[in-house]
């Protein structure tokens, strides 16, 4: 499953101590950590909302298709995308709490369908998906993004909360959509070129198959899909439906 799916699923304490449930005290986060993580976060905040900014211009300001988009965004999504990789050596150091393997296979699903799908295969550049993809992907990492730089410090705005456990509704299957599409349309063109694949007699005496292994990849959503939706609604009854029912008691 891909990240625009975990980025709501799992409320890591990517930059600092959770703000949604009472925790036993915590060793303090050492302030250069803290410091580095704030730039971190706020500069992948401003990258993505950069990226929207694009596409904002390229859709309602230059009125152009779906299917020129992918030129216009493709170095910034390239450069931000690509640069949460840190986010597996944060993990991996102990800057975050965030489970090493988890934090990679968020990291990874992202990266290939960028690198491995929409850059490596330019037939998937022009087609809607990327767009349906790439939008649920950066409101995802917007709200995603300034909320780990706001629980760095304790206090995440009940604004941000409230998005990021309530707009997954419409974003998660958004993003999952475009992913699974994006996948379906690389198929028969890596298969007609053997793309990345590797076929015997070789002198390695190994074969690879990229077009089988994005079979995999597609696969993968079906049953990961329905239980991590569930478990958001699960999670979004428990953080924002607890804190409206403190303030209605307040």
């Amino acid at each position: 499953m891909t990240r625009s799916a975990h980025s709501f699923i799992l409320d890591h304490p990517m930059a600092g101590p959770s703000s949604t449930a009472a925790a036993p005290a915590k060793k303090p986060t050492p302030l250069p950590v803290k410091l580095y993580l704030a730039a971190y976060n706020l500069v992948q905040a401003a990258g993505w909302s950069y990226i929207l900014y694009l596409m904002i211009d390229h859709y309602f300001v230059q009125q152009k298709s779906y299917n020129t988009l992918y030129p216009v965004v493709e170095q910034a999504l390239a450069i931000f995308q690509t640069g949460a990789i840190l986010e597996i050596i944060h993990a991996i150091v102990r800057f975050v709490k965030s489970p090493v393997a988890i934090t990679f296979v968020q990291v990874y699903s992202r990266v290939f369908l960028v690198w491995g799908i929409a850059h490596s295969v330019p037939e998937t550049q022009p087609h809607w998906a990327f767009t349906l993809m790439l939008t649920a992907w950066t409101v995802t990492e917007i709200i995603r993004y300034l909320y780990y730089f706001f629980n760095l410090f304790g206090s995440v705005p009940y604004i941000l909360t409230w998005c990021r456990y309530t707009f997954f509704y419409v974003l998660y299957p958004m993003g999952v959509s475009g992913e699974v599409i994006m996948i379906f349309q690389a198929m028969p063109v890596v298969e007609r070129n053997k793309l990345f694949s590797t076929e015997l007699p070789n002198w390695y005496n190994f074969s690879f198959s990229y077009y089988y292994f994005l079979i995999v990849m597609a696969i993968t959503y079906v049953p990961g899909f329905p239980p991590l939706y569930q478990y958001m609604i699960k999670q979004r009854r428990t953080i924002i439906g607890g804190k409206t029912d403190k303030r209605k008691s307040e």
